[in-house]
């Protein structure tokens, strides 16, 4: 029951992407300010080659900057795959690459027919895990789809950057996918589920020790990036979330299961 809510939620809300959707592209950068910026960068930093899979695809956006980066040639096939079947059916009409597999995929569910028997060298999961039921459960099923070697690419909001440690201070929720504690979305309107759909929320010592002790993931890079509000110049921003990641960067590591 809860599953079909969330997919009922996201599928009203993308709606207007089933017929595709002009995509961005975005490219690495050495101070990234977004997680589109730092996903392309990351990938690019850290992938040897072979066969990704992303969750929670959104429009498209990250495959298709992934697509059309320095990784492109490195690239066997790229299966993407959401809950919402608005979203898959406008990915299919957006983008047009052989190596490209489209899926609905509920991940929290109890078999992945889609995904039998397949194996990838990397994972991709953006703004995803703080909405899923049981990340653990789901984490501890993906790292069977790992390679030798692979990895999984997690990034979702660092609930102990430093704005929102300034929110609890000042006694409210650190909500961060909408204002007013959760209940009003950025544009002003009211939420359909709160926060819009945000279950959980980590911090990089959370995410690593459920990751670790729970799901049996080995070691961990930290990814760190600058993203929202700018009070500094960029390469200041970059040089702090860099030194205190904790602190000052949304949440993005990669997590492999095998020692290095």
């Amino acid at each position: 029951m809860a599953t079909e809510r969330l997919q009922q939620h996201y599928d009203t809300k993308y709606e207007s992407e089933i017929s595709g959707a002009t995509l961005c592209t975005y490219q690495s950068s050495a101070t990234p300010n977004n997680r589109f910026e730092a996903c392309v960068t990351t990938l690019e930093n850290v992938f040897k080659g072979g066969d990704i899979l992303e969750i929670g695809c959104g429009n498209g956006s990250i495959a298709k900057s992934l697509l059309t980066s320095a990784v492109n040639d490195k690239i066997t096939s790229y299966t993407i795959s959401d809950l919402s079947e608005n979203r898959v059916r406008g990915v299919q009409k957006s983008l047009d690459d052989t190596r490209v597999k489209t899926s609905v995929l509920d991940v929290e569910s109890a078999t992945w027919p889609q995904l039998e028997g397949q194996k990838y060298d990397a994972i991709v999961m953006v703004a995803l895990i703080e909405h899923l039921i049981d990340p653990i459960g789901v984490m501890q099923r993906l790292k069977a789809l790992l390679k030798p070697k692979g990895f999984v690419y997690v990034m979702t909001p660092n609930v102990a950057r430093w704005t929102k440690r300034l929110r609890l201070l000042a006694g409210q929720f650190p909500s961060t996918a909408s204002a007013n504690e959760g209940l009003t979305c950025f544009d002003g309107s009211p939420v359909d589920l709160h926060d819009e759909g945000h279950l959980h929320y980590f911090t990089f010592r959370s995410l690593s020790l459920l990751l670790q002790q729970y799901c049996g993931y080995t070691r961990f890079v930290k990814a760190p990036y600058w993203e929202g509000t700018r009070v500094l110049p960029r390469q200041c921003e970059h040089a702090l979330a860099q030194a205190w990641p904790e602190m000052f960067s949304e949440l993005a590591l990669l997590a492999y299961a095998d020692k290095e």
